[in-house]
């Protein structure tokens, strides 16, 4: 399944890495995951090879795996206009804007 980055939502028409983001229908790319084996290298080969890493390593795969299950659901994101932000500047600063 393609999830978008923005919302983590299914991308609908999903073409060469991008599509649109079902929740806030705004264009955006797929998520990439990393796979478990690889980042798993990754961290092995910085260690010393010794008895404590060999024994360390079970413990860091099973780390590895737990945290690509466990991923929390990223927060919706939603975009704020320009007229939003604006609003918030001026009203932080006690000013008035050009709208």
């Amino acid at each position: 399944m393609n999830n978008s980055e923005c919302c983590d939502a299914p991308l609908l028409n999903y073409n060469d890495g991008l599509g649109i983001c079902s929740d806030c229908k705004d264009w955006a790319g797929q998520i990439q995951e990393v796979p478990t084996e690889s980042k798993y290298l990754d961290i092995i080969s910085t260690f010393w090879v010794n008895k404590a890493s060999i024994a360390f390593r079970p413990t860091l795969m099973t780390l590895i795996r737990s945290e690509t299950h466990s991923k929390p659901r990223r927060e919706p994101f939603t975009p704020k206009t320009y007229e939003d932000r604006a609003a918030e500047y001026y009203a932080r600063h006690g000013t008035v804007g050009e709208f």
